[in-house]
C-alpha cells in the first residue's frame, strides 16, 4: 500500500458562512473555534468511502501565519490505486466536465477527491473560504499499470457511465 501526504492552505474569508456550512453538517461547537469548523467543513470521513481505494490515515487543521490563514494536512493510504484514480477522475469530471484528465501523482488525485473537485457540495467561496495553495509531500507517481489502464480511455470518455 502506498501513502501520500499533502497540505492545503486556505484563507477564511467569511467565518459566518463557514459556520453556517458547518452547522448544516451537524456542528454544534463554538462559533469562534475556526480550526474545528474547518475540520467539519473540509475534512469529512464520508468523503473517503472504503470502496474508492483509499482511507484517510490522519488529517489536521492548524492556524496559519495570519488571522485568516489555516493549513489542512492530509495523510492518505492508497489501498487500490486503480479504484482511487477512477474516483478522482469521476469527481474531476463531475466538477469540471473533463473526462480526459489524469492526475500527475497520487497526492493530486487525493486533493481532487477531498478538496478541489466536488470535495464539498458547495464552492469554497460560497461557504466562506478560499484555497490559496497546495503542497504535495511524499508524492508518488501513478504506477505504469494504472497509466496503461487509463491510456486508451484518455481519447474517449474515461469515466465509467459517462
Amino acid at each position: 500500500m502506498s501513502e501520500v501526504r499533502f497540505v492545503v492552505k486556505i484563507d477564511v474569508a467569511n467565518p459566518d458562512d463557514l459556520l453556517e456550512a458547518a452547522q448544516e453538517r451537524g456542528y454544534e461547537g463554538a462559533a469562534d473555534d475556526i480550526a474545528e469548523i474547518v475540520d467539519v467543513v473540509v475534512i469529512n470521513a464520508e468523503k473517503a468511502p472504503v470502496d474508492t481505494g483509499f482511507e484517510i490515515v490522519s488529517s489536521a487543521v492548524t492556524k496559519g501565519a495570519d488571522e485568516k490563514a489555516y493549513e489542512i494536512d492530509f495523510h492518505l493510504r492508497i489501498t487500490d490505486e486503480t479504484a482511487f484514480i477512477t474516483e478522482a477522475r469521476r469527481r474531476y469530471f463531475a466538477c469540471w466536465g473533463d473526462d480526459h484528465w489524469l492526475p500527475d501523482g497520487l497526492s493530486e488525485a487525493g486533493y481532487e477527491i477531498l478538496v478541489a473537485s466536488n470535495g464539498n457540495p458547495d464552492s469554497p467561496v460560497d461557504i466562506g473560504f478560499e484555497i490559496t495553495g497546495t503542497t504535495y509531500y511524499a508524492d508518488l507517481p501513478l504506477s505504469p499499470a494504472v497509466i496503461e489502464a487509463f491510456s486508451d480511455d484518455l481519447n474517449a470518455s474515461a469515466v465509467p457511465g459517462m
